[in-house]
């Protein structure tokens, strides 16, 4: 290939990539700040809930496992209601220590179909995550 198509495929790639960044800007930062460690149960689920219901994805994806979704793509959850609990279950009821609160939801459906457009009763279980040390850092669900 000559040199000059090189150099002009190189400044197109660039353009792309430079493009792409001032459109889509940096990494997101969450909307608001994370609970603290040592906020409630309660406190943590209502602050998860309200950031699914407003698509601030990068606090649900902050609080979320990796082995579940965490509303932001499918489904997404657009509202939520009558939060109660949390529920305490140990680890020999559950296989870990966790906190379960319950509410009604709206959402839409999945891609996979897994879960039905409309409303419904949910529950969210979370559990405390640790630093190096074993200090309690967070909750999840």
């Amino acid at each position: 290939m000559r040199t000059e198509h090189r150099a002009a495929i190189l400044a197109v790639l660039t353009a792309i990539t430079v493009g792409g960044w001032m459109y889509l800007g940096p990494p997101s930062e969450p909307d608001q700040k994370l609970p603290p460690a040592d906020a409630t149960v309660a406190t943590v689920a209502a602050s998860y809930l309200d950031a699914a219901v407003r698509q601030d994805c990068p606090f649900t994806d902050a609080l979320t496992l990796a082995r579940t979704f965490s509303w932001c793509t499918s489904p997404t959850m657009t509202a939520y209601r009558n939060l109660e609990g949390p529920v305490s279950f140990t680890k020999e009821q559950a296989g870990r220590d966790e906190q379960c609160v319950s509410f009604e939801m709206t959402t839409t459906e999945s891609s996979d179909g897994s879960i039905a457009a409309g409303d419904g009763p949910w529950s969210l279980c979370f559990v405390s995550a640790q630093d190096a040390v074993g200090r309690a850092v967070a909750r999840g669900c």
